[in-house]
C-alpha cells in the first residue's frame, strides 16, 4: 500500500484537475454486502478487491480508457513488477469477477500501458456506487468496518509514505532542503483529530452543496462527490516536494477540493479566514533569503499593503 501511495504522490503534480486520481478507501456497508453477493470471488481475494476498487470505485475521467500500468497492477497484487504477469491477473479477474470486462494490450513501442475499455459492470449499479454516501463504511481492501482505529492505521501508512517521498524528492539546495523539512514536519504532523472534527461536523453540509452546484457535465458532480468521500475516509492532507522546485504539493484533501465546498468545512462565522496568499511570495522570499529591504517594508504595514496591491495587478 505504501508503494502505491508513493507512486500516486509522485505523479500527482503532473495531472490536471480533470485527470486527478481520487483515492477512495471505503464503500457503504450495504453496498459492500451487495457487491460481495453479486461478485462472490471478491469475498476471499484482497487482490481482486483492490483491483475492483481501482477500476469501479475510483474516479476516472474516461471509463472507456482506464489506464492500468504494470507497476500499478504489481502494487495491487503486492508482487514485484518483474515477477508479475499483468495480463494473467487481468484475465483471471475477468474470468472470476467481471466477465464483460475488456482491455487493450500493452504497447512498448508506443509507450502505452494497458487500459480497461469496458468495465463490464451494470450501469445502474455503477451509478449507485458513485452516489454511495452511507454513514457506516467498510474498508474495501480488508472488508472490515472503517472506524477510527482503522483510520488511524491508514493515517500512519500515508504518513510513512509521505516521509519516504519527501526524502527522495528534496531540493538539492541545502537551505531549501532545511526549509522544506521544517515546513513539512509541521504540516504533515498536524494532529489527525483536527481534521476529523471538521469532517464530522461539516461533511453533510458540504455534500449538500456539492450535490446542488451547477455543473456543465454530470461527470464533474460525480468527481466532486467522490473527492468528498475520499476526504471523509482520510480528511487530513499530506504535503511533499516535487523535483527541484521550492513549491510544496498536497495530496488530495481540503486544499484541492472545489472552493465552494471547502468553505463549508471552514465557515467564517466560526473564525476561519479565507485569504488569497499569492502575494505572500514576497514575504516568503524575504524570509528565505533575508532580504533586508523587504523586511523594512514589512515593518511599515501601510507601505506593505500598498506594495502588495501594486504587485497583484
Amino acid at each position: 500500500m505504501i508503494n502505491t501511495i508513493i507512486s500516486d504522490l509522485g505523479v500527482e503534480h503532473k495531472r490536471s484537475d480533470n485527470n486527478h486520481r481520487v483515492k477512495r478507501i471505503t464503500i457503504g456497508d450495504s453496498r459492500y454486502k451487495e457487491i460481495i453477493q453479486t461478485y462472490p470471488p471478491l469475498r476471499d481475494n484482497p487482490t481482486y478487491r483492490r483491483l475492483f476498487r481501482y477500476i469501479v470505485l475510483e474516479y476516472h475521467p474516461d471509463r472507456k480508457a482506464i489506464p492500468v500500468p504494470h507497476k500499478l497492477l504489481a502494487d495491487i497484487a503486492k508482487i514485484h513488477p518483474r515477477k508479475l504477469k499483468g495480463e494473467r491477473l487481468l484475465e483471471d479477474f475477468k474470468r472470476d469477477v467481471l466477465p464483460g470486462m475488456t482491455y487493450s494490450g500493452y504497447s512498448p513501442d508506443n509507450h502505452k500501458c494497458r487500459a480497461i475499455l469496458e468495465t463490464g459492470i451494470d450501469d445502474f449499479l455503477q451509478r449507485r456506487l458513485d452516489q454511495d454516501n452511507e454513514v457506516k463504511r467498510r474498508d474495501m481492501e480488508s472488508g472490515k468496518v472503517y472506524n477510527r482505529s482503522r483510520q488511524k492505521e491508514v493515517h500512519a501508512i500515508k504518513l510513512e509514505a509521505a516521509n519516504k517521498l519527501i526524502e527522495a524528492s528534496l531540493c538539492e539546495n541545502e537551505k531549501m532542503r532545511e526549509v522544506h523539512r521544517a515546513m513539512l514536519d509541521d504540516l504533515n504532523n498536524l494532529p489527525l483529530p483536527l481534521f476529523q472534527g471538521l469532517a464530522d461536523r461539516y461533511y453533510n453540509e458540504a455534500w449538500g452543496i456539492a450535490s446542488h452546484l451547477p455543473y456543465e457535465d454530470v461527470d464533474d458532480r460525480r468527481k466532486l462527490q467522490l473527492e468528498l468521500l475520499a476526504i471523509r475516509d482520510m480528511p487530513k492532507p499530506f504535503y511533499h516536494p516535487v523535483g527541484q522546485q521550492a513549491r510544496l504539493y498536497s495530496s488530495g484533501g481540503l486544499p484541492t477540493i472545489k472552493k465552494e465546498v471547502r468553505r463549508a468545512f471552514l465557515p467564517k462565522e466560526e473564525g476561519h479566514l479565507e485569504l488569497d496568499i499569492a502575494c505572500c511570495n514576497l514575504s516568503i522570499a524575504a524570509g528565505l533569503w533575508n532580504i533586508e529591504s523587504i523586511h523594512f517594508v514589512q515593518a511599515t504595514i501601510t507601505k506593505y499593503h500598498h506594495l502588495l496591491h501594486i504587485s497583484s495587478r
